[in-house]
């Protein structure tokens, strides 16, 4: 985990910094990557580098975090555009994933953790630790909060919060082979369609 110093930096600085291990990361071997041409790219001292990180693999972690909070903001900005409505709501974010810089930049380092092994340890720590500390749980609460009560009767935080996960599996994957130019936009998106329509139909019953 980055430590409270790193936390304590305006956002700019953060993004900034973790910036520099995304561009690292997306340039070669996970291996190859050093603390020294981290903090050359970053513009930091070392000793800065180690009062914010224990080393190379807590700031890839603290990357993949920044993206998670990222991709979160944008599925709650989703859902509240789409006045709750969660099959609208979830094509919505796989709308703006297809349609920006962000969706392409995601991709990239999801293609790349899938390709190169050095980075997967720390890569299933930070999914374990996104499960196991209920962090899940919290993004289908969020959602929940702004969801059209209305059209979801029987539905309860819980029942969101494992719909949301589905639901952000299928993107994930849409996304990932729409920028590797695997299907055409028009394909993915009615097979999204189909998919979500699925998880809409099930937890409206």
């Amino acid at each position: 985990m980055p430590t409270q110093k790193f936390l304590n930096l305006g956002r700019y600085k953060q993004k900034m910094i973790l910036e520099a291990m995304r561009d690292a990361f997306l340039s070669g071997p996970y291996a190859e990557i050093t603390v020294s041409g981290l903090i050359r790219q970053a513009g930091i001292s070392r000793a800065s580098f180690y009062t914010y990180f224990d080393g190379k693999d807590d700031m890839f972690s603290c990357m993949l975090r920044s993206m998670e909070g990222e991709t979160e903001e944008m599925l709650l900005d989703s859902f509240r555009r789409q006045k709750g409505v969660f099959n609208d709501s979830m094509a919505g974010l796989f709308r703006l994933l297809t349609e920006n810089d962000v969706g392409r930049m995601y991709s990239q380092v999801g293609k790349h953790i899938l390709e190169d092994e050095g980075c997967r340890p720390a890569f299933v720590q930070v999914e374990q630790e996104y499960y196991r500390a209920g962090k899940w749980k919290s993004r289908g609460r969020a959602c929940f909060e702004v969801l059209d009560r209305a059209l979801y009767p029987r539905l309860d935080e819980d029942g969101l919060a494992c719909a949301v996960d589905m639901g952000m599996s299928i993107l994930y994957k849409a996304v990932l082979l729409y920028f590797d130019q695997c299907s055409g936009l028009q394909k993915l998106e009615e097979a999204v369609e189909k998919q979500l329509g699925i998880l809409e139909q099930g937890i409206r019953a």
